[in-house]
C-alpha cells in the first residue's frame, strides 16, 4: 500500500503516513444506520411506479370526465337524472387532478425533490382503498418513505 499523498510505502496497518503524516483513519458511520440507503435504493422503482400507476387512473378519468361533460347520448336514454353528467365529470376531474400530481410526484421522487416524500405519502394513504394494487403500491411507498430517516436521506440525496 502507497500514500496517495507523498507516495511513501506503508505497512498495512498503519492509520497514518510517517512521511507526510495524512491520517488513513477509516470513516466512524453514523449511528442508526438500517434506513441509510433505502431511498436512494427504492426511489427509482417507487416512482416508475407511481408514473403507471397513475397513467392506468387516467383513463377511468378521462372516461369519466367525456362522460359527464359531453353527455353521451345514452345518458339521456336511460332516464338519468340531470345531475348524473355533472358529477361524473367532477369525479372524473378530481381523478384526472390525483393521477397529474401522482406523475408529478413520481417522476420529482426520481430527482430526489424533498416534497414529493409528503405528497406520494398522501396518495399512498388514499391509494390503500384501491384493492389489490393500489393497496400493494400504497404499503410499499409507506414502508420506503414513512420513516423520518427518509426526510434527511432526501434532502441529503437533493443536495
Amino acid at each position: 500500500m502507497y500514500c496517495d499523498k507523498c507516495g511513501v510505502q506503508l505497512s498495512d496497518p498503519q492509520q497514518f503516513c510517517h512521511s507526510c503524516g495524512k491520517s488513513f483513519a477509516r470513516a466512524r458511520t453514523a449511528p442508526n444506520t438500517h434506513f441509510r440507503g433505502r431511498v436512494a435504493r427504492h426511489a427509482s422503482i417507487l416512482g416508475v411506479l407511481w408514473i403507471v400507476y397513475s397513467l392506468v387512473h387516467l383513463i377511468p378519468a378521462f372516461g369519466a370526465l367525456s362522460f359527464g361533460a359531453i353527455g353521451w347520448p345514452f345518458l339521456h336514454h336511460m332516464h338519468t337524472p340531470l345531475f348524473v353528467g355533472p358529477l361524473l365529470a367532477t369525479i372524473g376531474g378530481l381523478m384526472g387532478i390525483v393521477s397529474i400530481v401522482g406523475i408529478a410526484a413520481g417522476i420529482c421522487l426520481m430527482n430526489y425533490q424533498p416534497w414529493s416524500r409528503i405528497c406520494l405519502l398522501v396518495l399512498a394513504f388514499l391509494a390503500l382503498l384501491n384493492i389489490p394494487l393500489g393497496t400493494a403500491l400504497g404499503i410499499y411507498t409507506i414502508w420506503v418513505l414513512l420513516p423520518s430517516e427518509a426526510d434527511l436521506e432526501l434532502t441529503h440525496l437533493a443536495r
